[in-house]
Parts: structure tokens; C-alpha cells; sequence
């Protein structure tokens, strides 16, 4: 990387290299004793692909798209974050409480179930079924919170902690994270939600008297090019630091064998990865 590169070119062979050698594609994984690092591995192949179609949006100039896969990337991040935690009491809790999600988030769409049918909202469409009671939902309820306390996820009351994570919980665990969020996380959600700010991209002013809030031409070209290019740096940076962030945290797991994971030779390039990738954020106005 001592010349000057093509981003995208440089960041599918980076892909192309951690796929092969990091996330060994392909090759069978054996859920273990480190349940911890199966989560991590299978964060950041979401990760991978994430950064595959983001930069495909990002190329065809469609910035506004790629932010809201930019958004997710911040998410799972985080959750990488979450769980490549250093302290050993508090990994097998996270582990937990990262599995536990979709049952959190569950108890959240039954209280919904059951709002909706205590309202009569079913009985109003017809294409909906109802096959639940508010008593069968109680109950499902109930059991979620049974598995839950029996899995240590309780509140300081010692009740079923139903709270799913959020993206603000996970960024307050870190600085630069916290930065991240308050910074790029709004932006990227108002893309994400179709604010109406969002939506200016693709009014192209008629002529120089006649504001856009009046008359516009419809152009699905057009998009911002400096944003363009802040979140293509941060999206790369942010892929980078994960990647860092992982390699980091098996290094320092006593655990984990790395040789008995990659050979030398595969060692030896994962290591240039991480040189580039800290090229990369320190030197970035040399890549074009």
C-alpha cells in the first residue's frame, strides 16, 4: 500500500483475504467450550457481507442505500464489542444475554399480539388469524421469564430481565463506540426511516429561481458526494476496527490456540491485513 489504490478494488481483495483465511469459508467450525467466539465469528461473517453489498451500493453511487447498510455494520459492531469482552466473569453473562434476544424481543411482539386482541383489532381483518387467547399469550409470557431467570437474566429486583439491547446500551460501553453512535448512528437512521431530509437527494432544481420546494425534476442519479466519501471511510474504518478488535481479543484468550487455528503462513497474512487496515485509517487521503 505504498501507492496510491482504488478503495473498492483494495476492499474486495481484503474481503476475498479474511473470508479465506480469517472466517475460513467453507471449512466446518465445531461449537465447543468457547461458545463466546462461535458468536463473534458468525457477528463479523454477517459483517463481511454487509461490507460486500455496501460497497456495491457505494460504487454505483447509490450513498443514500448504502448508509442504511452502514447503519446495521454500526450495529453489529457493537455487538462484536459486547461480546469480545476481556473479563472472563462477565463473557459467559454476555454470551447469555446476546442469545436470549430474539426471546426478549419476543415477549415484546406477544405484548403487542395481545394489545392488538384486547382492542378487537383481529375481528376488524379478515386476513388475519387469531389462533391465541390472551390467557395462551399470558402464559408463553410467562415461561420466557421462567427460562430467563433460570438463565441468570434477572433485573436487580430479581425479576426476567425482558430488555432487549440496544445501540445506545452497546455504545455506552465504549468511547470511540459512544462517538460512532452520537455522530453517524441519527444520520444513518434517518435514511433508514425516510426522513423528508433524507428524500432532497433526489430533487434536481429545474433552474436557479425556482426553489425545489415548489417544482423539481425527479433524479435518481444524483447523490452527495462528500457524504459519499466520509461513510465510505468509516464504513472501512469500522469494518477494519472489528476485524482488529477480534484478533485482539483471541491474542489475549489463553483458551485459544492460534496455531492450532491458522498456520504460520496464514498468520503472517492475517498480520499484513491489520497493518493495511491500520494504513488505512491513519493515511486515508492516500487511497482514491
Amino acid at each position: 500500500m505504498e501507492e496510491k489504490i482504488n478503495v473498492y478494488d483494495w476492499c474486495r481483495n481484503v474481503i476475498s483475504e479474511i473470508s479465506e483465511v480469517f472466517l475460513r469459508d467453507g471449512q466446518p467450525y465445531v461449537v465447543a467450550d468457547l461458545p463466546q467466539v462461535n458468536e463473534i465469528f458468525l457477528l463479523f461473517a454477517k459483517q463481511t457481507q454487509l461490507f460486500e453489498s455496501f460497497l456495491l451500493l457505494m460504487q454505483h453511487n447509490h450513498t443514500e442505500e448504502g448508509i442504511i447498510l452502514f447503519r446495521s455494520m454500526i450495529n453489529n459492531s457493537m455487538l462484536i464489542q459486547y461480546l469480545s469482552t476481556f473479563d472472563p466473569d462477565e463473557s459467559e453473562y454476555r454470551v447469555k444475554n446476546f442469545k436470549a434476544q430474539s426471546f426478549k424481543v419476543n415477549v415484546k411482539r406477544l405484548n403487542n399480539y395481545k394489545f392488538a386482541l384486547e382492542k378487537g383489532w383481529f375481528e376488524q381483518v379478515a386476513s388475519i388469524d387469531n389462533p391465541m387467547t390472551v390467557s395462551d399469550i399470558e402464559g408463553r409470557i410467562e415461561k420466557i421469564k421462567e427460562s430467563l431467570i433460570e438463565a441468570g437474566l434477572t433485573t436487580k429486583q430479581g425479576k426476567a430481565d425482558t430488555q432487549p439491547l440496544t445501540i445506545r446500551s452497546l455504545a455506552e460501553v465504549d468511547v470511540t463506540l459512544f462517538s460512532i453512535y452520537i455522530q453517524y448512528y441519527d444520520i444513518a437512521s434517518r435514511y433508514e426511516h425516510s426522513d423528508v431530509t433524507s428524500l432532497d437527494i433526489y430533487k434536481e432544481k429545474i433552474d436557479d429561481e425556482t426553489p425545489t420546494n415548489m417544482a423539481y425534476i425527479m433524479n435518481l442519479s444524483r447523490t452527495d458526494e462528500i457524504l459519499n466519501q466520509e461513510i465510505l471511510y468509516m464504513c472501512v474504518s469500522f469494518y477494519g476496527l472489528s476485524y482488529l478488535r477480534i484478533l485482539e481479543f483471541l491474542s489475549s484468550n489463553e483458551d485459544i490456540d492460534l496455531n492450532s487455528w491458522w498456520t504460520m503462513e496464514q498468520q503472517s497474512r492475517l498480520t499484513k491485513l491489520s497493518l493495511e487496515f491500520d494504513f488505512f485509517v491513519q493515511n486515508n487521503q492516500e487511497i482514491i
